[in-house]
Order: structure tokens, then sequence, then C-alpha cells
């Protein structure tokens, strides 16, 4: 997974995110899932005050990126 620097925050992309029909779906295998949840721990541990939040939440972006819920990975960390 590509971490990006954005700002102020850090950017982490993963393909996929359309189901066959081009519809937003969280299609992450395994190991995509497992990938994330370890970056998201090597993060926190350096930057344990910043905050987990997908793209569609920030101010003016109206798109469904990501296609699933970062509420379990931010309660997870914070």
């Amino acid at each position: 997974m590509p971490v990006v620097s954005i700002g102020a925050g850090i950017g982490i992309c993963h393909e996929g995110g359309l189901d066959e029909y081009g519809n937003p779906a969280d299609t992450r295998t395994p190991i995509q899932k497992a990938a994330l949840l370890e970056l998201l721990y090597k993060l926190y541990k350096l930057f344990p005050q910043a905050l987990i939040v997908g793209h569609g939440e920030l101010p003016g972006v109206k798109k469904d990126c990501p296609c699933f819920s970062c509420d379990g990975y931010r309660y997870r960390f914070h």
C-alpha cells in the first residue's frame, strides 16, 4: 500500500473499491485488510495523536472513498 503525505496528513491508497458493475464496494482481500491494520499500527506508534479518517469524511469531499467504514480502525487506535 503506498503512503503519500498530504499537507499535514498521510494518505493511504489501496487498489479496489468497486464491484463488477462499477459501484462502490468493499472489495479488500484478507491480505489487504491485514496490511492496512499493520500499517495503521506502525503509523499510530509514530503519530499517536493522528486521526484516522476516510477521504470521503474530509470537508468538501463528495465521494465514497474509501468504500468501507473507518470507524473500526478509528476506535481501535483511539
